[in-house]
């Protein structure tokens, strides 16, 4: 037993160590056992311990490296400094400025107004919101109804409606969970506008910027910089919070995937990034070209672009994008947007000034045929152009008849913050969901809301 016990604690590592709990377990508990190991040459039981040990570990070894292991979602710190204790609700304006509304509402649902009686509807496969008179209308195949002096309806689930599965309603091709606004603007168009809880208008979202087939990793991340983007652009003082396109973050309703969406909003529930204790504005775009830059250069110098987390990074890996690299001949002699940048053709030059990385353009300088020299932003240039001109990352020639431009570019997108493909490409090279918001956000905090 001494013998054994020496060995015990010579054990330097786990296999060796239980090799030898079970030969100690073996003496106390099988004589039988004991007494066939000391029929053995001597020398043959010293090795037994080292032979099986050697054994064990390398089982070990070949179970770890061949065993998948599945992407882990991002851990947030344990205790947030930015806490919420309830969930809060984002409004998304659907439609902005329109003579009317059709909508579709399966299963049941309440109509009520800011002034007037509310009503009750029920499996609708379309109703047509209108300004009438001075209030607002609501007409349905079955029957129609007047509000008087209404500037608002708010069309909500019914009392019997499932909570499990929130009832969507139909606008257009598409379906939404949540309940509608329909506020009447002071030159009687309608504005649609629908509230939702963060993590479901999250599953509206993660589908429509990222595509679902993608590694779990990326989604992780998207997910979570999704959700401190909305949290960040509440506006409580406004009628609404964010827009339901690239102007804020694709919010696209229901989509076929819907479970994996979910899947993903739910792993990474209520985790937010921060910057000394606040949330901040995550911009994420499509494809930075392999660069990721600060984001005072693209948006201006404002206090709430001129943080680390947004001072962008090189390296990314996102040569997977089709518009990693690109190019685009514009002719200027038939193209619209030469009014908008007000040039005289022929043009005698172009040049552009690059910022110091990434290989993106800060101005544009034309010399048009009078000899006035008309320097514009990079930016300016872009949404002249825009969408074919798909980054400001590009350098341009022109040709020497002066009314045509190639544009030799690369990415797509802003380039601050997290490039989606670049995600996706780290992913693949084995970072974890936190690694890649790392790399996309450097020196930012994961921490989870209290709700």
């Amino acid at each position: 037993m001494r013998v054994w016990r020496r060995r015990l604690r010579r054990a330097a590592d786990v296999g060796a160590a239980v090799v030898a709990h079970a030969a100690l377990a073996g003496l106390a508990t099988g004589r039988a056992l004991a007494g066939a190991r000391r029929r053995l040459p001597r020398g043959v039981r010293r090795r037994i311990p080292q032979v099986v040990a050697a054994l064990v570990a390398v089982l070990t070894i070949a179970c770890y490296t061949q065993t998948p292991r599945p992407a882990r979602p991002p851990r947030a710190a344990p205790e947030a400094s930015f806490v919420l204790r309830e969930e809060p609700r984002v409004r998304v304006a659907l439609v902005e400025a329109a003579p009317a509304v059709t909508l579709a509402l399966p299963g049941a649902w309440v109509v009520t107004p800011d002034r007037g009686e509310p009503v009750a509807v029920a499996d609708q496969d379309e109703v047509v919101v209108r300004p009438v008179g001075d209030g607002l209308a609501l007409e349905a195949p079955a029957r129609s109804v007047g509000w008087p002096g209404a500037t608002a309806l708010t069309i909500a689930p019914g009392p019997a409606a499932s909570r499990a599965e929130p009832p969507a309603f139909g606008l257009g091709a598409k379906r939404f969970r949540g309940d509608v606004r329909v506020r009447r603007l002071d030159d009687g168009r309608l504005r649609l506008v629908t509230g939702v809880a963060l993590e479901e208008y999250l599953v509206g979202v993660i589908g429509h910027e990222m595509p679902l087939t993608w590694s779990d990793a990326a989604l992780h991340a998207q997910a979570i910089a999704a959700r401190t983007y909305a949290l960040v652009n509440l506006k409580p003082k406004a009628d609404h919070d964010l827009k339901a396109d690239e102007r804020s973050q694709v919010f696209g309703g229901v989509t076929a995937r819907e479970a994996r969406a979910r899947a993903m909003v739910e792993a990474t529930r209520a985790m937010v990034l921060t910057w000394q204790g606040k949330p901040f504005t995550t911009y994420f775009h499509s494809t930075c070209g392999g660069d990721t830059v600060p984001a005072a250069w693209i948006f201006g110098p404002g206090p709430g672009n001129a943080l680390p987390p947004l001072e962008g990074a090189p390296g990314c890996k996102c040569q997977a994008s089709r518009a990693y690299r690109w190019t685009l001949d514009v002719d200027l002699a038939t193209d619209a947007a030469l009014r908008k940048l007000v040039l005289e053709l022929p043009l005698r030059a172009v040049s552009v000034e690059p910022w110091p990385r990434g290989g993106y353009a800060k101005t544009v300088t034309f010399v048009d045929a009078g000899g006035d020299r008309v320097t514009r932003p990079a930016t300016e240039v872009r949404a002249a152009f825009y969408p074919r001109l798909k980054s400001t990352a590009f350098e341009v020639d022109l040709d020497p008849g002066g009314t045509r431009l190639t544009f030799r570019g690369r990415g797509w997108g802003h380039g601050v913050g997290l490039c989606q493909y670049g995600a996706e490409g780290f992913a693949k090279e084995g970072l974890t969901g936190e690694q890649i918001l790392q790399r996309a956000y450097p020196g930012a905090k994961l921490e989870r809301l209290g709700y």
